[in-house]
This record gives C-alpha cells, structure tokens and sequence, in this order.
C-alpha cells in the first residue's frame, strides 16, 4: 500500500480509530498537566520539575507520532494546513525547551506554566479541527516501514 493510505473501521472491528487513540493520549498528556498545575501551586520544585521532563517526553513523542503518521495524509489534501501545524509544532518545541531551562533554575512561575498549557490546549484544539475529525473513522494509516503502525 502507498504511504498514508487509510483504512476505514467497519462495524464488525473493535479497534479504535485513529482519532480516538491520539484523542486518548491528549486526555493523558492533561493529566500530566494537572498534575503540574497542583505542584506549581504546592510549590514542590522536585515534583515540577520530574512532572515537565514527563510533560516535555509525552508532547514531543505525541508531535512525533503526529508529523509522522497523520501529517502525511493531511499533505495530500491541506499542505496549508500542514504548513500552519508544523509551525505550530515548532513553536511549542522551543517553548518547551524554554520553559525547561527555567524550571531547572527554578525561575518558571504558575502563571507562566498556565500560559504556556493555554497555548498548548490552543493548538490541541486547532488539531482536532484541522486533522483529527478526517481520522474518525480510520483505525490504521499504512506506511512503507510499518504494516500498522500503533498510534498512542
């Protein structure tokens, strides 16, 4: 099969679509950001910054798996909105990257994690307007190096 081709559930498979696995794991990647809200305002510094280094892992491996697996398909019927998803993605790796050196020196305040996860949830909801809602249906997007490749 050709790189991106989608293959649609039907009724008789369990499997969860694509969307709702990537979904799935934004609902994790809140958590995560729960939890960091709660430590910034306990002021636990060893606990902010061990929940930013899960933070920063799940949302560049979730990137990852986005611009590998579902930015592909979207290029063939919106390069734009690739285009502005990429951007988006670049910006929030260099704010991650930020925001990592200043909670190490522990100069990153509540306000500035709260702006931060705004953005954050700004993007995830111009995702599931611009890429998700064409994955509710698909449970599999078949590439050359993998036969089914498992989204989060």
């Amino acid at each position: 099969m050709r790189k991106g081709h989608l293959m649609h559930a039907n009724a008789a498979t369990p499997k969860s679509s694509v969307r709702d696995r990537f979904l799935a794991d934004h609902r994790r990647i809140e958590g995560i950001v729960e939890r960091l809200i709660a430590a910034f305002e306990a002021d636990d510094r060893e606990d902010i910054a061990a929940i930013w280094t899960e933070l920063d892992t799940g949302v560049l491996t979730h990137f990852e798996k986005e611009e590998k697996y579902l930015f592909p398909v979207l290029q063939q019927t919106s390069p734009r909105d690739v285009r502005a998803l990429l951007q988006e993605h670049r910006h929030l790796r260099n704010r991650l990257m930020e925001l990592a050196a200043g909670i190490d020196l522990h100069i990153v305040r509540l306000q500035v994690a709260r702006d931060f996860i705004e953005e954050l949830g700004a993007h995830t909801r111009n995702e599931d307007r611009l890429l998700y809602s064409m994955f509710a249906t698909v449970s599999e997007i078949t590439q050359p190096e993998k036969a089914e490749p498992q989204a989060p």
